[in-house]
């Protein structure tokens, strides 16, 4: 079966990367590196952001893991399938956003909660 323990993604990176683009984007001294989008101490997982976000939305939390066999089977005749398992090794480990550089180099950028991002979208 295919189970997503790791944690969810950033929420809101086009609305929210825009206003990093633009810090930093106009600051000399950020230019030719890397920055990851600032990310919250509260790292959930997926499980924890559907029930969060089906919480917000008031919409029924409930979805189904299907099996990679499955998946594979499926990919056979359609592509999106396909796509979808060649997505999976990207799913089987942790995958932590590391923003220390941003927070220490702008501390007071505020950054959005999974909460606040949904009520955003919502």
């Amino acid at each position: 079966m295919l189970a997503f323990s790791y944690s969810a993604p950033p929420v809101l990176h086009l609305v929210f990367g825009v206003v990093r683009h633009e810090l930093v984007g106009n600051t000399t001294d950020a230019f030719r590196q890397t920055w990851h989008l600032p990310v919250g101490e509260n790292r959930l997982t997926y499980r924890e952001f559907v029930t969060l976000a089906s919480d917000v939305f008031n919409r029924d939390g409930k979805y189904t893991l299907i099996p990679k066999l499955a998946l594979t089977a499926a990919g056979l005749s359609s592509s999106q399938a396909r796509e979808l398992r060649e997505l999976l090794p990207r799913c089987e480990h942790d995958n932590r956003f590391d923003s220390a550089k941003f927070t220490t180099r702008f501390p007071t950028f505020k950054i959005t909660t999974y909460r606040e991002g949904l009520n955003i979208i919502g």
